[in-house]
């Protein structure tokens, strides 16, 4: 929760445009994305990151899990 409060002290004098740009930002170029070739007529049934591993069902769980890193 002090991560949270301190967040908000440091970004209080910043418009949501200037931060959805930097979350875009930071999203981009931190996030690592590797893909693997599936057979014909296979679904992907998850997604994975590529730093630690961890499986994610849907892509607002990505963005919260890219966020937070």
């Amino acid at each position: 929760m002090n991560g949270a409060i301190d967040w908000l002290g440091q970004n209080a004098d910043k418009s949501i445009d200037e931060l959805k740009a930097e979350a875009a930002d930071a999203a981009e170029t931190d996030t690592k994305v590797t893909t693997t070739s599936l057979e014909t007529g296979a679904v992907a049934m998850s997604y994975v990151c590529g730093e630690c591993g961890k499986k994610f069902r849907n892509m607002v769980e990505v963005q919260f899990h890219a966020n937070k890193r």
